[in-house]
Parts: C-alpha cells; sequence; structure tokens
C-alpha cells in the first residue's frame, strides 16, 4: 500500500513538475534554475515534439499515472477480479516505464547533444524513474489489501501531501509565465547602448525598415540548426531588413566556442566573415585550431593575416563586448533573436521567426516617421 500511496505523490509531484517546465517554456529567463541549462535546453529544437513542448506530453503522462492509480485504489477496495487489479497495475508499470525511456532519451539529448542541464528536467527524469521502480514492484507483489476506511485515509493523505508539494510549484510557474510566441520590448536605453554596435556584422538593406539581431555560439547546436531559418528570413527579407550577428559564445560548456568567434571576426576584417559564419556551422564538429585554419582558407582570406589576427587575440576584445551587451540586455542563452528592439521568449523557428518580423514591418511601415528601431540602431 505505501508503494501506491508513493506512486500518488510521486505522479502529483511530477505532474506539477512538468505544469511548471510547460508554462516555463515560453518564458525560459523567468524559471528559477541553476546556471543557464534551463533557459537553453527549453530554446533548443528538442524540447518540442511535433510541434508542441515536450513538457505538455510529460504533464499528460503524469496526470494518465495519476488518474490509473486512484482507479487502482478504487479497484482494491471494491475487491474487483485478480485479473483486473493486475491489469491496472501492468498499465502503470508499462505507461511509466515508456515515460522513464524517453526521458532518459531526452536528459542524454541534455547531456551530449545541448550540452547544457535543466534541474527540473532531471528531477522529472528522477520521478518518472521512481514511479516505474515502484509500479514494477506493486505489480509483482501487491501487498496487503487495507480496509477501505484505511485506504480512504491513505489516498487523502497521500493527495492533500502531493498539492502540498505541488501548489507552490505551480503557483510560482503560474506567476512567471507569459503568452506563448510573444516578443518583449527591450527598454530603450539598453537597445540605444548595447544592442548594435557600429563595427558589428550585418547583411540586409543600408536603410531597413527593422534590424534583426541575433545572439549566437559557434559550438552551439541549436545555433546551427536554427542556422537554416537565419539564411531563408535573410533572403526573403533583405531588402527590408538589417540582419546583425552578435557573439555570445557559452565557454562554460563550449570550450571552442570564444575561439571560433573570433575566427569569425577576424575573417570579418577581410570581409569574408557571412562565408565563415556558414563553414563554422556546417563543420562545428571541430573548432580547434587547426581546422579554423582550413576553414578560413576556404572561406578565401588570406591565411598569414588570418592566423596573425586570431593568434594574436587582436579580436578577444570585440567578442568580449558581444558577451558583456548580451550580459547588459539580459541575454544568456543561444540561440536569441531582438526583432525591432523585441527579445522572442521560448523556442524560435522560421514560422516563429518570419511571423514576429511581418508583424513588425507591417506596423512600422504604418507608422509616420521612423520606428524606434530604425532611428536609434539601423543606421
Amino acid at each position: 500500500m505505501m508503494r501506491r500511496t508513493s506512486i500518488i505523490v510521486l505522479s502529483c509531484a511530477g505532474l506539477a513538475d512538468a505544469v511548471y517546465l510547460w508554462i516555463g517554456h515560453n518564458a525560459p529567463d523567468t524559471m528559477v534554475c541553476v546556471g543557464e541549462g534551463c533557459e537553453r535546453v527549453q530554446a533548443n529544437p528538442h524540447a518540442l515534439l511535433w510541434g508542441l513542448p515536450v513538457a505538455m506530453y510529460g504533464a499528460l503522462l503524469y496526470l494518465a499515472l495519476l488518474v490509473i492509480s486512484v482507479v487502482q485504489s478504487v479497484v482494491q477496495r471494491r475487491a474487483a477480479h485478480p485479473a483486473v487489479n493486475h491489469g491496472v497495475r501492468s498499465s502503470i508499470a508499462f505507461i511509466s516505464t515508456t515515460g522513464a525511456a524517453f526521458s532518459g532519451y531526452l536528459t542524454w539529448v541534455e547531456a551530449f547533444v545541448i550540452h547544457a542541464w535543466c534541474v527540473w528536467c532531471v528531477l522529472s527524469f528522477g520521478i518518472i524513474v521512481s514511479i516505474s521502480v515502484l509500479a514494477w514492484l506493486e505489480r509483482s507483489d501487491p501487498g496487503q489489501v487495507q480496509t477501505r476506511q484505511s485506504a480512504r485515509r491513505t489516498d487523502f493523505a497521500a493527495i492533500s501531501l502531493s498539492f502540498v508539494i505541488a501548489a507552490p510549484l505551480v503557483l510560482l510557474g503560474h506567476r512567471s509565465s507569459k503568452p506563448a510566441g510573444s516578443a518583449y520590448p527591450l527598454p530603450d536605453d539598453l537597445v540605444r547602448a548595447h544592442l548594435v554596435r557600429p563595427d558589428s556584422s550585418w547583411v540586409g538593406a543600408i536603410s531597413p525598415v527593422i534590424s534583426v539581431v541575433e545572439f549566437a555560439d559557434f559550438q552551439c547546436p541549436g545555433c546551427r540548426e536554427a542556422q537554416e531559418a537565419v539564411r531563408a528570413i535573410q533572403n526573403q527579407y533583405g531588402s527590408r531588413i538589417r540582419f546583425v550577428f552578435r557573439n555570445l559564445p557559452l565557454a562554460s560548456v563550449h570550450p571552442y566556442a570564444e575561439q571560433a568567434a573570433e575566427a569569425a571576426e577576424c575573417a570579418a576584417r577581410q570581409g569574408r566573415f557571412w562565408k565563415m559564419v556558414d563553414l563554422l556551422y556546417a563543420k562545428q564538429a571541430d573548432l580547434r585550431l587547426p581546422a579554423i585554419s582550413e576553414y578560413a582558407a576556404e572561406a578565401g582570406v588570406d591565411r598569414k593575416r588570418f592566423t596573425d589576427c586570431l593568434v594574436s587575440g587582436k579580436m578577444a576584445e570585440h567578442v568580449r563586448r558581444d558577451i558583456a551587451d548580451a550580459t547588459a540586455l539580459g541575454i544568456r542563452g543561444t540561440p536569441t533573436f531582438v526583432v525591432a528592439g523585441k527579445r522572442l521568449e521560448g523556442a524560435v523557428d522560421y514560422r516563429r521567426l518570419a511571423e514576429t518580423i511581418e508583424a513588425e514591418i507591417r506596423f512600422q511601415e504604418g507608422r509616420t516617421g521612423y520606428g524606434r528601431l530604425q532611428s536609434e540602431v539601423a543606421r
């Protein structure tokens, strides 16, 4: 009986954790987390399954386990046929094991693909594994059936304890939530001071309607995956927007990212920045110095000038300034896009980026005079 009670408590805790992740999917900056892991995991394409947040499926999984556990309690109290009891216990065991396997895969993705840890995701993995172990133990040895009155007291205590554990987490997620698919304006003074520098690399219109700024890390898998969307945006809106690139190497988890950023800036001094960007993303698996030198030659730069620039650390200050600007703007994860001075929250794909750009272009073109970013940044 204690195993079934523990499954109910853990299912409620898992449901609260999944709901918190689901709410935070569109507002990763507001999540209480250790370091940058939660924001980077939530912004990665792996956080979506069939276009919907993975956390949503997690919430449905825990809700199903909770409902079935309550059904199991009713079945046991009414002394149902043993085959029915066994079937209910088996369903909990098989569902939780499937969830544990998928959660294990996602944990592997965090470790070896995203290279970042979300503590709430790891907690969910621990919860679902615990439920799976308890469910298999319950299936093989259901234990002694309590009296109806005793079972009701136990269920009431378990569900009450679960709500005590879950309520603060859900309330915290609700208070920090933001509507899905929204963009949030950065303060005007920060936009003017930190969003774009005179020597930032850009492509597109000389007199743009709006500016789009990306903060990226060349060793970040999510940034590489976003590059196809970036190129499509540049091709589609090149005559109306200015696309600006800023470096945000996350050196704590990507040891070669800062060196790659400096390499791109050294290539920019020879007018080959965008070609170097494409090569660094395409060959992201090896960003060590010898390999980067080969990519630079492929990009068409003067190899000696490039090597002198990179080895001397001439562009290190440029990269550090980009990082400082990102910090000042409250940007900690990559890739992060700022469209017309508004930072996009949560996972960003081509559709969402294009929709945001279209909306901002319509807004700016419908105004008299210059838009805020047009007058402050895209000059």
